[in-house]
């Protein structure tokens, strides 16, 4: 996979929050913003791919973050994925016409859960009206998009469930560092306050601010999956894979552990 963004800081030291801060008169209306389905894909498209055989893992099978192109219209978090969840027609973005080096390619994302809600409230500084955006239960999940993700219909019968279990792995790492990061999240709620002239754009603002959260996991997520691509991708190494599946089963909460 290929990295094409770079990892940002942590948001409690980003820009895109280091807003003016004044002496507020008194605060008035509180207005609620649940997170919408656009809101929500806000964060980035995370795309995998393993190799049928290969001596090292080249530039364009290696792991790669790259944001969004477009909200998609299925979607489901962390479960056991089957070959009919693989859905799109065609490798996409860049890897077109170089089906025969791919085995599947899945496409999961991190984004806030949907019990994540902004609360807004208007306040006043001498007339000049001022939104303040709130975050409330903030916490992350993984979701894989059939739409994004495309199995190789000529894989031989007899690693199916090889690669079915590789883009499980794959799928488990991200769900992890989606808890990983619900578990860290306090550390984010410092700083000035998230501060709009709208509504809106106050609303916009907060949604920049839990986008800057996950971009600052970009490159953990990368070294993990490239790790497990490397030991697993550039050969048919069952044992090694089932290792790593162990692995990812005993982080995972209980009730996913078992799958297999």
């Amino acid at each position: 996979m290929l990295l094409l963004q770079e990892a940002s800081i942590r948001p409690s030291n980003s820009p895109t929050v280091r807003l003016r801060l004044f002496f507020i008169t008194r605060l008035q209306t509180l207005l609620l913003c649940i997170f919408s389905d656009q809101a929500r894909f806000l964060s980035l498209l995370f795309v995998v791919a393993i190799l049928p055989c290969c001596t090292q893992l080249p530039d364009y099978a290696a792991p790669q973050i790259r944001p969004a192109s477009k909200q998609p219209t299925t979607f489901f978090t962390y479960r056991q994925l089957q070959q009919n969840d693989f859905r799109a027609p065609s490798l996409q973005e860049g890897t077109k016409g170089m089906e025969e080096h791919f085995n599947a390619r899945s496409s999961v994302q991190i984004r806030p859960k949907s019990s994540t809600k902004i609360t807004v409230r208007n306040s006043s500084f001498k007339g000049v009206p001022l939104y303040f955006a709130d975050i409330d239960n903030l916490s992350f999940e993984a979701v894989f998009i059939p739409e994004n993700s495309w199995w190789n219909p000529k894989i031989p019968a007899g690693k199916k469930g090889y690669v079915l279990q590789h883009e499980q792995i794959h799928f488990a790492l991200l769900e992890i560092t989606a808890q990983r990061i619900s578990k860290e999240k306090n550390q984010y709620r410092q700083g000035l306050p998230i501060m709009g002239n709208t509504a809106r754009e106050a609303q916009q603002l907060a949604i920049v601010w839990i986008q800057d959260i996950i971009n600052s996991y970009n490159k953990d997520i990368l070294d993990k999956h490239t790790e497990f691509d490397q030991d697993t991708s550039l050969y048919y190494s069952p044992k090694m894979q089932q290792r790593w599946w162990n692995h990812v089963s005993k982080e995972l909460n209980s009730g996913t552990t078992h799958l297999r």
